[in-house]
């Protein structure tokens, strides 16, 4: 999403969980950074997966928007299993 904070200059986001949260701008788009949103869980390992989640982002940048470069990344832990919700 490419955000215009000069006309609106917050997003929100639904509760996040295991989510990652990617920004990005370019030198001749300052004033229209982009978010980006990945949940991609297909690693059985959590190191890996994070690593995945960035490496795709990136991956997706170099295709579609070359001129965007991540400045900021956001973790998301997964919340905690509810034991007593059963």
């Amino acid at each position: 999403m490419i955000l215009k904070p000069g006309v609106v200059p917050w997003f929100f986001t639904a509760k996040l969980g295991g989510c990652n949260v990617f920004l990005a701008t370019a030198e001749n788009k300052r004033n229209n950074p982009m978010a980006i949103h990945s949940n991609l869980n297909s690693c059985g390992n959590k190191l890996d997966n994070v690593w995945l989640k960035g490496e795709t982002v990136v991956q997706k940048l170099r295709v579609a928007h070359l001129d965007y470069t991540l400045i900021a990344r956001v973790y998301s832990a997964p919340p905690a299993e509810d034991k007593d919700a059963n």
